[in-house]
């Protein structure tokens, strides 16, 4: 008897290997981000809202809580 078809042994296929990918991922990582630092302006940028006070100390609150402290109850406060 002979056989009419015969079996082919798949070869195995070649598996690369991960950390060989996580190497590479992670140099483009630093890549890029040593890129980016690199084309941050040198000057620093400008605070959002300048301030108001000249000469002395302001602060300004909103009192829209007013802490009468310890005050028993029922008692009217002003």
């Amino acid at each position: 008897m002979s056989k009419k078809y015969s079996r082919k042994q798949k070869k195995p296929a070649s598996r690369q290997l991960p950390w060989l990918w996580l190497i590479v991922a992670g140099a483009l990582l630093l890549i890029i981000g040593g890129g980016a630092l690199l084309w941050q302006p040198a000057a620093p940028a400008q605070p959002a809202a300048a301030p108001e006070v000249s000469g002395a100390p302001k602060l300004k609150i909103d009192q829209s809580v007013i802490d009468e402290g310890e005050v028993k109850i029922d008692t009217p406060v002003r």
